[in-house]
């Protein structure tokens, strides 16, 4: 059970990040900003807020972000199950043109670029719910501030060890947590935006 929970998780994620690179034609894009700008910029402002949330997660956040990211998930799996069906309809006609087939493939294309990527995005909504449970149980202090502590090789002791590895634990986290929440914000933006221009596609070839 939980190997083939895996193993689909990462299929999922593999696909998704495969997928947003490529259109309905399934026409890959190798643009310097889709493979190296926006991932660099990324990881820059996810550094940055770091740096600016120096103290971690207040309990406000905390709230704000488990009540946003239930709602989503919630939001997200209903538009998941019903959308297959929406998105991709077959061609019915007997004899279909060219054209027909490029829309059947195009809407099939489609279909799976929306499932993958909405997938995707309620499986890390999930990871960062994980992810802040500390926060939510109070099980050691949250609120550490990482910019105010100082390495030297000189003060290596068996308690600088245990600081440091505390301190990397919640680098780790508060690093994730941001990085992966920017990350629902931009699959959340394409989806939508994505939906609408398929939409419109679908509507201009009736018209």
């Amino acid at each position: 059970m939980s190997l083939k929970l895996t193993k689909h998780i990462v299929t999922v994620i593999k696909e998704a990040n495969k997928l947003k690179k490529i259109d309905v034609n399934n026409t890959p894009d190798k643009s310097f900003l889709t493979r190296f700008l926006i991932p660099s910029f990324h990881i820059v402002l996810t550094l940055l807020a770091l740096y600016i949330l120096e103290k971690g997660f207040s309990e406000k956040f905390i709230d704000f972000i488990t009540s946003s990211l239930s709602i989503l998930v919630g939001l997200f799996i209903t538009a998941l199950i019903f959308s297959f069906d929406k998105f991709y309809e077959q061609s019915q006609s007997k004899n279909p043109t060219s054209r027909e087939k490029l829309w059947d493939i195009q809407d099939f294309n489609y279909s799976k670029i929306y499932a993958y990527v909405t997938g995707y995005t309620i499986i890390i909504s999930i990871f960062i719910l994980i992810l802040i449970v500390p926060n939510t149980l109070e099980l050691y202090n949250m609120s550490f501030n990482l910019n105010d502590l100082q390495f030297s090789f000189k003060d290596i002791n068996k308690e600088s060890i245990k600081l440091f590895l505390k301190a990397l634990l919640l680098f780790s986290q508060r690093f994730l947590v941001i990085y992966y929440l920017l990350e629902i914000v931009v699959n959340t933006l394409f989806v939508v935006s994505s939906m609408i221009n398929h939409m419109r596609a679908k509507i201009e070839r009736n018209s």
